[in-house]
């Protein structure tokens, strides 16, 4: 099961534009997991917001990765251009 799973994540990535969708997910991801994590501080509910929490800092950890993937994409992508 995760042999297909991993194929079908490298067919998305193989994509035109799919880095750049990643990126743009991976924010909304944070943001919205910081405004529940606030909301469930506020409703007390301590296990979900640390949970939130937890994933929001992970998307701020892989957040740099992706921007760092779609300028090197790009770069990649004026090289070819250039020499053609």
């Amino acid at each position: 099961m995760k042999e297909s799973l991993k194929r079908r994540i490298e067919s998305i990535e193989k994509k035109e534009g799919s880095t750049e969708k990643f990126m743009y997910l991976c924010g909304i991801i944070g943001i919205v997991d910081i405004v529940f994590g606030i909301l469930s501080l506020y409703l007390h509910f301590w296990i979900a917001a640390g949970i939130f929490f937890l994933i929001a800092v992970r998307q701020a950890i892989v957040f740099p990765k992706w921007r760092k993937k779609l300028r090197m994409e790009r770069e990649a992508k004026k090289m070819t251009e250039s020499q053609s």
